[in-house]
């Protein structure tokens, strides 16, 4: 999988919005892009071209639709998938480490080739 066939599986934003979430379904479990004005992406506002953000909010979710915390990611997709959330690196011994490690987390300002990463890792898990 590479940047372009991920944007045509998700498609370009509806110029009605000001943001933009779609849902990327690989195997059983499904990887969140997001982008725009309340997003954690560059640049943080609407584009109607996906591929002309440099950096997008992603999330992996559970076959049931919940948000993945750091730890399950770590888990089942690796280290380099897990190190790009935002609860990685917390302390377990901290009362936010362990929220943050438990609990959903998503990957903030990670470019396209970390996107293309992190969907080729669940690909490669789904097998």
């Amino acid at each position: 999988m590479n940047k372009q066939d991920i944007i045509n599986e998700i498609g370009n934003n509806d110029p009605t919005n000001v943001s933009f979430s779609k849902h990327l379904t690989i195997g059983p479990y499904t990887l969140s892009i997001a982008t725009g004005s309340t997003s954690y992406c560059s640049p943080q506002r609407f584009l109607a071209d996906v591929s002309e953000y440099t950096e997008m909010e992603c999330a992996i979710l559970h076959p049931d639709g919940s948000l993945m915390g750091v730890r399950d990611i770590n888990h089942i997709f690796g280290s380099d998938v897990a190190a790009l959330c935002e609860g990685h690196g917390f302390g377990d011994d901290s009362s936010i480490g362990e929220m943050l490690q438990d609990h959903s987390t998503v990957m903030p300002y990670i470019t396209w080739e970390q996107v293309v990463m992190v969907a080729n890792a669940i690909d490669q898990h789904s097998k």
